[in-house]
């Protein structure tokens, strides 16, 4: 049970596996894939202090497509929506 993330420094690049995905469903949103997250609420206390994260630029998922974060606002943007639409304190 659970998921493993793997930060890259040298290449800036944090993959995530099934924590994290780009979903076409929720409008080509990032999300937590909940459906493979068995405790949801643990997942978010786990993916929450990514927000924070200022060394990756390249966003790799287990599923959906790869992302660029074009500069550190974009990036905490798009994880605190996630965040809030998923219900969860950022």
């Amino acid at each position: 049970m659970g998921s493993l993330l793997l930060h890259y420094r040298p290449e800036s690049c944090l993959f995530t596996g099934d924590s994290l995905a780009f979903s076409a469903t929720a409008g080509f949103r990032l999300t937590m894939f909940p459906r493979y997250g068995h405790d949801a609420a643990l997942q978010a206390q786990h993916v929450g202090p990514l927000v924070e994260m200022n060394d990756f630029v390249h966003l790799l998922p287990g599923h959906g497509r790869s992302w660029a974060f074009r500069d550190e606002e974009e990036r905490r943007r798009m994880f605190a929506e996630m965040m809030r639409a998923e219900g969860h304190a950022v």
